[in-house]
Parts: C-alpha cells; sequence; structure tokens
C-alpha cells in the first residue's frame, strides 16, 4: 500500500500536485462560455463635459477670457455656464464644493479636458499673461498643463 505522508506516493512515484484536475487550474473566466457579441450601443461623438466650479464669475472669466470660449445660451435654471468648442460643449456647474482629493504632480496623468490649439506658444503666452500657472507636458511632446481656478486641469496641445 502506499503512503501519502509529504505529497508523494511511494509506490506509483507522483505528486499530489499531479493528482489536482487540470480543471482547477485553469481560471473560472476561461470557463464561462464566450457570448457572442451583438452590437448595442455606437457612440458617435462627445458632445459636452460637465466641469464642477465654485465661484462661477471666476470661472467664467478663465474660461471665457483667459482660454478664449465663445459662451452660448444655457436652457437650464440651475446656476452655471456653457461654452462651444466647436460641436463640443464646456458645461460649467456650480457646487457648494469641489472634490480636493491628491493630485498627481504630473497634471497630465489627472482627470482632464484636452483642447487643440492652433498655436501652443501664443497659448503659453496668454496664460502667462494672466498668471495661470503651465506645465510642459512630462511626454516632451508639444504641450502644456493648466488649471482652473477651482484646480481642474486643462489641457492645451499643439493641433
Amino acid at each position: 500500500m502506499g503512503r501519502w505522508g509529504d505529497g508523494e506516493c511511494e509506490e506509483c512515484d507522483i505528486s499530489l500536485v499531479s493528482l489536482v484536475p487540470l480543471v482547477s487550474l485553469v481560471p473560472l473566466v476561461s470557463l464561462v462560455p464566450l457570448v457572442p457579441l451583438v452590437p448595442h450601443m455606437q457612440i458617435t461623438q462627445c458632445v459636452h463635459t460637465a466641469i464642477l466650479v465654485t465661484d462661477l464669475e471666476r470661472s467664467e472669466h478663465f474660461y471665457g477670457t483667459v482660454l478664449g470660449l465663445p459662451k452660448v445660451e444655457r436652457p437650464m435654471k440651475f446656476p452655471g455656464a456653457w461654452y462651444q468648442v466647436g460641436e463640443y460643449q464646456i458645461h460649467l456647474i456650480v457646487a457648494s464644493s469641489v472634490k480636493d482629493e491628491p493630485k498627481n504632480e504630473k497634471w497630465g496623468r489627472n482627470p482632464h479636458v484636452a483642447f487643440l490649439v492652433s498655436d501652443l506658444d501664443a497659448a503659453k503666452q496668454q496664460l502667462l499673461n494672466y498668471n495661470c500657472l503651465i506645465q510642459p507636458s512630462a511626454s516632451g511632446r508639444p504641450a502644456v498643463f493648466t488649471q482652473d481656478p477651482d484646480g481642474n486641469v486643462i489641457e492645451l496641445s499643439q493641433g
């Protein structure tokens, strides 16, 4: 008779590991039958981004004057402002506070909104003229990051 002491069988010269059914070594995810993907949603365009702000007047100055975005009519009754960027919009929504969570020191690795500009050097100069802090892209590509008055990160890159 064989003895199963230290995980080996003396008679058959095999280890207990080799007796474990192979199916237990395969992740369970791979055993789930694959369901054919049925097209159920097709996103065709990004239409707006909502940005929380605490001081609408200060934020309107930043988005409208510093960034130069055109303000558009807004049918909502709660405080806020909308700005047009091509077919896309920025929706400022007034909040009593903006979540102040730790941010990565490289601004581009934080949640952010990215815009293309026709002249990056002119954009950088305009930000500096309004005393905005800027940070070059850590990757070395032609882009800079800035922050709105509530700390929301904005990327500007050469387009």
